[in-house]
């Protein structure tokens, strides 16, 4: 029940949130091993604009902390909250990237990236109501890092939540498909 509670609250604006959620790890991470305490846990969450009462966040800190460490790291906290998207899926995230990252770096330009995409598909660019340009724009924000490149994890994490916002298969397929030219 909490689990589908704390689901809808970051389906609220779910991407937005998942991208926030996901810097505000970063930041926090102050030892640079991928984990959170407890309370880094909670300053994340609150940062990020998802609050929870003090019983409901003891609830989600004994979900995703199963072993009892103290610590949780940012992929066993999406695990336990979002799920894994389709082997399919997975696949079809993973092609894209290499169009960005043709050497396996497990990076690529900001600049590069913008060279291969194309937004024209969009519902609302082909309803006219919102420009290339702007929902360019927009993506690039949620998926960058500090700097000017993308990272693989930050981009199979947005496509995670994209795939869980999708319940049709042939939706996703036809958005990667049209968005990387695949």
């Amino acid at each position: 029940m909490l689990l589908i509670f704390f689901k809808d609250r970051l389906k609220e604006n779910f991407i937005k949130s998942i991208s926030s959620l996901q810097k505000q790890f970063a930041k926090l991470d102050k030892s640079g091993d991928g984990s959170l305490s407890k309370d880094e846990l909670q300053q994340a969450l609150s940062s990020s604009n998802i609050r929870l009462l003090i019983d409901e966040f003891e609830s989600v800190w004994r979900i995703v902390d199963e072993d009892q460490s103290g610590a949780i790291g940012y992929e066993e906290f999406l695990t336990a909250f979002i799920g894994e998207m389709t082997e399919e899926r997975a696949g079809l995230v993973q092609k894209a990237w290499k169009k960005l990252d043709p050497k396996g770096e497990g990076k690529c330009s900001v600049f590069d990236a913008e060279k291969v995409l194309s937004f024209k598909i969009h519902p609302k660019v082909k309803s006219g109501e919102k420009q290339e340009s702007e929902i360019r724009q927009k993506f690039f924000t949620l998926l960058e890092s500090r700097s000017n490149e993308l990272l693989y994890r930050h981009f199979y994490d947005f496509f995670l939540m994209l795939s869980l916002l999708i319940d049709r298969d042939r939706v996703f397929f036809n958005i990667m498909f049209a968005v990387f030219g695949l």
